[in-house]
């Protein structure tokens, strides 16, 4: 798709030998997911590209967080719509996840961690990388524009990338920045699909790796129209090695150093050295 053929010459510095290594939601393997910290390894780490999920607030502000409500990720609770902005980065997003995940070896002197805004997350781009930014449920122009005009201002258009599932943000984007690129987001991957990916002119359509793994005819179908695809969520390193083989444009994955491993192995010629338990 011309789209498509548009971003890579764009970004001649993209790997088309093998998959992009795309952090989610941050380096989630290593840090609270969505947050900073996870940001900022992700980046530290190299990786291609940097996934985030973006939610409105209370007060209608674009804010980095996966749910709908707070309680999973932080020590609070309650819905993102009805909390403002900077209750949000109030929240403790991180210190369920040293204490279960790393005890002993975090000290509480490690800082404060909230949900950060949009903003922040675009700030720690300054240096480099780029954003995936999955818009989570239905965006209005409105909103969109909000963030639009935050990417902008930050400098980042040519460095940040949207996908969607919902249909109707989708169409907005189109509307209101085409100048963004696009995904299209799915769990199961459909050949009626192309409609979609026509109309909204879109760049890539992302599976699941079950939707992946289940209709690898119509994806390959997809990587033959010349669209990009990148599939979510893998951690595996035999999933991995099926992908490469598929050679999609990219894994989304939680566990992007143990990937970036991985891939370098394969360059080399040798199979990949970590196990399933990635040790």
């Amino acid at each position: 798709m011309a789209a498509w053929s548009e971003f890579l010459r764009a970004h001649p510095d993209l790997s088309r030998r093998r998959p992009w290594v795309v952090a989610h939601r941050g380096y989630s393997g290593v840090a609270p997911e969505n947050t900073l910290p996870a940001v900022d390894a992700a980046l530290a780490l190299g990786c291609e590209f940097v996934e985030v999920d973006l939610v409105v607030s209370g007060d209608g502000r674009p804010v980095v967080i996966h749910d709908p409500t707070i309680d999973r990720t932080t020590r609070s609770t309650g819905f993102v719509s009805a909390l403002k902005a900077a209750d949000l980065h109030a929240a403790d997003a991180a210190s369920w996840l040293w204490a279960g995940s790393f005890p002993g070896r975090f000290p509480e002197a490690q800082g404060h961690i909230g949900v950060p805004s949009l903003e922040a997350v675009l700030s720690s781009l300054a240096g480099g990388g780029r954003l995936l930014l999955e818009f989570k449920d239905f965006w209005s122009p409105a909103q969109i524009e909000q963030v639009a005009e935050a990417i902008r201002e930050a400098g980042l258009m040519r460095r940040v990338v949207a996908q969607s599932f919902n249909l109707d943000t989708l169409e907005a984007l189109h509307r209101v920045v085409p100048e963004l690129p696009r995904c299209l987001l799915r769990h199961l991957p459909r050949r009626e699909d192309m409609t979609h990916i026509e109309h909204y002119d879109v760049i890539a359509c992302n599976p699941s790796i079950r939707g992946y793994s289940a209709r690898q005819e119509t994806v390959q179908e997809f990587l033959s129209a010349g669209l990009g695809v990148l599939v979510w969520t893998s951690d595996r390193p035999t999933e991995w090695a099926r992908l490469a083989e598929g050679e999609v444009s990219g894994i989304i994955t939680n566990q992007p150093g143990r990937l970036q491993g991985f891939l370098a192995a394969r360059d080399l010629g040798r199979p990949g050295t970590v196990n399933e338990e990635g040790e």
